[in-house]
């Protein structure tokens, strides 16, 4: 159970390491107090991740096609046996799955097909692959600016409420998100290097991680090529040509990478594929499944992702961005956190994961800002103490926030996942033969139990007719 005493001693496992960590930190031993940083928030992660129940969004989603994937892994389905009749863009309920570009998926069903299928292995990439991000997120600070700044970024991506809650699948877009911001951040960090150094394979890894985020999902994982590019004009250390050569190389390591899935399921699925192609458009223009929202809903979201304090640091490295002009390091933070901005809050449907793509960058701005302002404290005379609590306020917030996220007082077993476990005991065993009609969570009966399922009663017609073809039927009181 969730509440029992091992995942209690588990969570303050994680805050003793948080506080070790910092107190490491304060003596400059950074590289050691970032290693304490990973652990406890892996443990923070493991956490979130063992609730005993598939999450209803998107969770149970992806964690089916992912089983499916176990067997099928360039054939992504969600019902993989559909006896009745399904529409093709019904991604809730159809036949060949294509909602989502195939990472996060190939990634969950290898776990399940090493470790077992059962929830932690689902969970156990998102949470791997956000517990090595902190050690990114450490060195694109340290690189950039300071290891004091790679710290206190990498302690803000370690604690971030909604990222420890993606990987554990709570919220929606989850182990997709949650391995999609964790490669566009890596991808931030060799673009870097590329940028520092010249060298072929730094490129070609910058390249790699960005193909890879738009292999999660999608086209907005592009974003670390301009980035790459500001960065590069900061450093100097390409020619125009060599800069346009090693841009070159970059983008068609992305193409490499993340082109032939789309030429494929163009090919294999074209029906599919082609309906989630233009839904994807449908997202700029039409508030979709309920998440129409208004302009603002990202820019007002920011304050309860990031803490109620951030805007200042934003407004603070816009101003200062725009005064030195010729700073083009400073510009590309501000463009990591400005275009996707400024496209989501245009796209009609809105979802609040979708600005995480720039929480490396906003964890950067929030680290100096925090930094800057505890070092020139005495610039601010009797107002001094104001600005104490402001610093400590840029790092407490994202606290409490995690700790809300956390629910640890209130994450027990759902109720619905303990009737499927009553339910499990009376169905069959599992069988690919097996129809399963009327149970209320047909998505969860068949990742737990196998087989298909319906959350609805047929005629007996349909009944009949499926038993005379060879389905054994089950219909539920």
């Amino acid at each position: 159970m969730v509440n029992s005493p091992i995942w209690w001693g588990i969570l303050l496992g994680a805050l003793v390491c948080f506080g070790y960590a910092w107190r490491l930190h304060t003596k400059s031993k950074y590289e050691i107090a970032v290693l304490f940083l990973m652990l406890g928030g892996f443990l923070l992660r493991l956490f979130s991740a063992n609730d005993p129940f598939l999450n209803p969004w998107d969770e149970r989603f992806h964690a089916l096609v992912a089983k499916n994937m176990m067997s099928h892994p360039f054939r992504p389905m969600l019902y993989a046996y559909p006896v009745l009749p399904y529409a093709p863009e019904d991604w809730s309920a159809n036949h060949i799955w294509l909602h989502k570009q195939p990472l996060a998926l190939w990634l969950m069903s290898g776990s399940m097909k090493l470790l077992g299928t059962h929830l932690l292995a689902l969970r156990s990439p998102s949470v791997l692959i956000t517990t090595l991000g902190i050690g990114a997120m450490y060195g694109l600070g340290k690189r950039l600016y300071h290891a004091r700044i790679g710290f206190v970024g990498a302690f803000l991506w370690a604690v971030h409420g909604m990222l420890v809650e993606l990987a554990g699948g709570r919220r929606a877009t989850d182990h997709v998100d949650a391995v999609f911001i964790a490669l566009i951040l890596f991808g931030a960090y060799w673009a870097l290097r590329a940028a520092q150094q010249k060298q072929a394979g730094f490129t070609l890894l910058t390249g790699l991680f960005t193909g890879l985020a738009v292999l999660t999902k999608w086209l907005p994982g592009l974003i670390v090529l301009p980035v790459w590019a500001l960065w590069a004009i900061h450093y100097r250390q390409h020619s125009w040509k060599s800069g346009f050569g090693h841009g070159l190389l970059m983008t068609c390591t992305v193409f490499m990478v993340a082109a032939p899935w789309q030429i494929y399921i163009h090919q294999a699925f074209p029906v599919e594929a082609s309906w989630e192609q233009y839904y994807n458009y449908l997202h700029l223009f039409e508030g979709l499944e309920g998440h129409d929202q208004p302009w603002y809903f990202h820019l007002n979201n920011t304050r309860i992702l990031f803490g109620e304090l951030i805007y200042l640091p934003l407004l603070w490295w816009a101003w200062i961005a725009i005064r030195k002009q010729t700073d083009a390091s400073r510009w590309a933070l501000l463009l990591w956190i400005a275009v996707p901005l400024a496209f989501f809050s245009f796209a009609a449907t809105k979802m609040p994961a979708y600005i995480l793509i720039s929480a490396p960058a906003i964890f950067l701005v929030t680290a100096l800002a925090w930094q800057h302002f505890k070092v020139y404290q005495y610039r601010f005379g009797r107002r001094r103490r104001w600005v104490q609590i402001f610093t400590v306020g840029l790092l407490l917030l994202p606290v409490r926030y995690s700790l809300e996220r956390l629910k640890p007082l209130n994450r027990d077993q759902a109720a619905w996942a303990k009737r499927i476990e009553v339910e499990s005991l009376r169905l069959p065993s599992p069988a690919d033969s097996v129809v399963y009609f009327n149970v209320p969570h047909p998505i969860e009966t068949m990742f737990f139990l196998g087989g298909t399922a319906y959350g609805y009663a047929p005629a007996p017609r349909v009944v009949d007719s499926l038993r005379e073809v060879g389905w054994r039927v089950v219909v539920e009181e």
